[in-house]
C-alpha cells in the first residue's frame, strides 16, 4: 500500500468513525434540562508578587549557590562587590532571569542570607 492510499483509508475511517458519533448524538434520549451545566469560576487576577531578595555572603559565588537561591524562589541576588562570581553562576543567573545585585559590605545585612 502507497503513502497516498494510506492516508486515504484514515481519512475515510476517521469521517466513518465521526458520523457514527453525530449519529449517536442525535439519537440520544438525555435531554439537555438533564444534563448537569458545568460551574464557571471566575478567578481573581493574580496579585503582584513582591521580588524575593536574598543576600549571599559567600566570597565566591558558585552555580550552586545560585541554583540554591533560585529554588528559594529569590529574584534579586545581592553580593558584596568584590564577590567572585563563576561564569556558571552567572550564565545560570541570566538563564533564570535572576538579578544579581553588587553592593559594599555594610548592606549585606538585608534579606535572607546563603
Amino acid at each position: 500500500m502507497d503513502f497516498e492510499a494510506l492516508v486515504n483509508e484514515v481519512c475515510r475511517r476517521v469521517m466513518e468513525k465521526i458520523a457514527v458519533l453525530e449519529q449517536q448524538e442525535t439519537n440520544c434520549q438525555c435531554s439537555q434540562s438533564s444534563v448537569p451545566k458545568p460551574e464557571v469560576r471566575v478567578s481573581e487576577p493574580d496579585k503582584p508578587v513582591a521580588p524575593k531578595e536574598i543576600t549571599i555572603t559567600k566570597h565566591v559565588i558558585t552555580e550552586k549557590n545560585i541554583i540554591d537561591a533560585h529554588q528559594g524562589k529569590a529574584d534579586i541576588i545581592r553580593v558584596d562587590a568584590k564577590a567572585i562570581l563563576t561564569d556558571l553562576a552567572r550564565e545560570y543567573a541570566a538563564k533564570q532571569r535572576i538579578t544579581i545585585l553588587r553592593s559594599d559590605s555594610s548592606l549585606n545585612n538585608r534579606g535572607s542570607s546563603l
